[in-house]
């Protein structure tokens, strides 16, 4: 219930040296001020050696640091640091797929007789047939034809990321091998990337389908149960090459509840997208192309998540660098939105996990054109879909989509590229909002209400731990009223996730924990506002 993680996305962090690009002693020079928030570890997006096709998630060597981020003397600094602090350091690691620059797949593809052939997905195929009609995440198909051996490799992403095949027991020696010398040089753990999809039906079926395009299978490649039979071997192959305690956050997209228990099984925390439960903002035009909340089936998912997680931790969480910024998203820009949101989440069970300057209710990052995302592989989806809309609305709808607008730099400070650094960032990016040194200064900035509120939980940690969890009016689309009981005490966390007042009643007998918003004369809730009650039993 404690533990507090704080997502990096080192690229955009802070900039030691100049070059527009965050690296590892621009985090060591801002750790005591993040540490402030009382967070008890920071998970870092990858920072190995790769060729930046999927922004580090295409691994070329994982022994290595990209030079960019600095070295591994420099990762060491960040660990010792981050220790006076009580804080363990988290490592992204990709085990689903490589680059096509690891030398793995290099010595894959230049010899069929390579003991490395087998450490990819490999079936006969012809250039216009390939071996399944599964459809890749980043489009098109899974398959890449190789033309000299008259066989496909399989990606689930982009093709310059085959994915490893997890049914050869050397894979899971080597990544555990990987695992075990990032332990070794005290590194604390591991937030696993895409682990729900490491398994595949062995089979290779199509899927039954009329169109002649490619098509999503998750059926054929997420959460099956050889799955977690991999995950298995996978811990316990780490654990034989390390003495070293080791926590493992694993992200399992579209893992639903009745998955949770297996995945338990290995994970100590689980990363999900399935509480993501939205609806479009409209029927026609941009707003069809937007997403807001269901508030009532977000409540339904979220209860059904906690309900089935006994034996581990759910990530809590609404912001990352894989979705657009959910002050942006979910809310109107606001702080007091950024404040509602968090506390949506609060006094759940779980992991609670920020994502960098969420605490400071910073709002998406934009580029003013189209072309500047050109980078961004959902780029085509997003114009396939707004093919109606005028230039000028597509690109609000893409500004508002792309995952980029969670990626603008850090906001530190009021000086020339707000205190990231003395250049511009790699991405021409730079977060919206108020800087978080002058945040810092005042006492009712976002920070100062996310350092209270998390405070909050930390103080009520051991009760919630054992409190029993009940949503009240699930079906009301404006009302988040979450109670959370124990047999001497009832904590009510009610949320106006709307535009518009809401009226609410508390018992004469409450005492009033955090007030944003709420006016006693009236018993109105303010949009986007905030009241936390405690209620003896």
């Amino acid at each position: 219930m404690t533990e507090l993680i704080y997502h990096v996305y080192l690229k955009s962090f802070q900039d030691s040296n100049n070059d527009g690009i965050g690296d590892l002693n621009g985090l060591y020079d801002r750790l005591p001020l993040i540490a402030e928030l009382g967070i008890t570890a920071i998970w870092l997006s990858p920072i190995f050696q790769s060729p930046g096709i999927d922004n580090g998630y295409d691994v070329s060597d994982y022994y290595t640091i990209a030079p960019e981020y600095g070295t591994l003397a420099d990762l060491k600094r960040v660990i010792t640091r981050a220790k006076q602090f009580d804080i363990a350091i988290y490592l992204d690691l990709v085990i689903n797929h490589t680059s096509n620059r690891h030398p793995w797949f290099e010595a894959a593809l230049a010899d069929q007789h390579s003991q490395y052939r087998d450490y990819y997905i490999w079936q006969a195929a012809t250039p216009t047939q390939p071996p399944t009609n599964w459809a890749s995440f980043f489009g098109g198909s899974t398959w890449q034809y190789d033309a000299s051996s008259q066989q496909a490799y399989f990606h689930l992403f982009a093709p310059e990321m085959p994915d490893l095949n997890w049914e050869n027991p050397a894979v899971i020696n080597d990544l555990a091998a990987v695992a075990a010398y990032w332990l070794n040089h005290g590194v604390a753990g591991f937030r696993l990337d895409a682990i729900s999809h490491l398994a595949k039906d062995q089979r290779f079926l199509s899927v039954p389908t009329a169109k002649q395009t490619p098509v999503l299978a998750e059926c054929y490649y997420a959460n099956l149960p050889r799955n977690f039979e991999h995950l298995a071997a996978f811990k316990a192959a780490i654990a034989a090459r390390t003495k070293q305690p080791f926590v493992l956050l694993g992200e399992a997209a579209s893992a639903q509840p009745a998955d949770v228990p297996r995945y338990f099984e290995t994970i100590d925390c689980l990363i999900t997208f399935g509480h993501f439960q939205t609806k479009t903002r409209g029927d026609s035009g941009v707003a069809q192309q937007l997403q807001q909340l269901d508030l009532p089936a977000f409540k339904r998912q979220l209860l059904a998540y906690q309900q089935q997680a006994d034996s581990g931790q759910m990530a809590l969480y609404l912001s990352n660098h894989d979705h657009p910024r959910a002050v942006s998203r979910f809310g109107d820009g606001s702080t007091d939105a950024a404040i509602a949101l968090l506390c949506m989440q609060l006094f759940l069970n779980g992991w609670l996990l920020l994502y960098q300057g969420e605490e400071l209710a910073l709002t998406n990052a934009i580029h003013p054109q189209l072309k500047d995302y050109a980078t961004d592989p959902s780029l085509p989806s997003f114009l396939q879909d707004t093919a109606e809309l005028s230039v000028v609305e597509q690109l609000f709808v893409v500004q508002q989509r792309s995952k980029d607008a969670a990626r603008g730099a850090m906001n530190w400070d009021e000086q020339p590229f707000q205190g990231f650094s003395t250049v511009a960032p790699w991405n021409n990016l730079l977060s919206p909002g108020t800087p978080y040194l002058a945040q810092r200064a005042s006492t009712t900035s976002a920070l100062a209400h996310y350092k209270q509120l998390l405070q909050l939980r930390q103080r009520y940690s051991q009760q919630l731990a054992q409190a029993t969890t009940q949503f009240n009016a699930i079906a009301d689309e404006q009302l988040f009223e979450l109670i959370r009981e124990t047999t001497d005490e009832r904590l009510i966390i009610r949320v106006n996730l709307s535009n518009t007042p809401l009226v609410v009643t508390p018992s004469a007998d409450t005492t009033t924990l955090f007030n944003n918003g709420f006016d006693p004369s009236n018993q109105q809730l303010a949009p986007f506002g905030v009241l936390i009650l405690k209620e003896e039993l």
